[in-house]
């Protein structure tokens, strides 16, 4: 897996929303480890989706697209290239 800063090419914001009763243990955490709240959030999201058997950085994949008009949408968030 690449690692180093996304590029907005290849990336979608996503916008969550998160208890304030959770920021300062976030924030204790990203100081602790010397990171910034994007890249630990993601850090999480490829841990919690390794734990669940979802392993989409060791597979090429195709990045997500809209589905086109009149096409129904595809399962997941990228599918392989293969």
């Amino acid at each position: 897996m690449k690692r180093g800063a996304v590029k907005k090419s290849r990336s979608r914001l996503v916008p969550v929303w998160f208890p304030l009763t959770l920021l300062p243990f976030l924030d204790a955490a990203i100081h602790t480890l010397d990171t910034d709240r994007s890249k630990f959030i993601r850090t999480a999201v490829r841990e919690k989706m390794a734990r669940a058997g979802v392993r989409p950085f060791e597979a090429k994949c195709s990045p997500w697209r809209p589905p086109a008009a009149g096409e129904k949408g595809r399962k997941g968030w990228a599918e392989s290239s293969s």
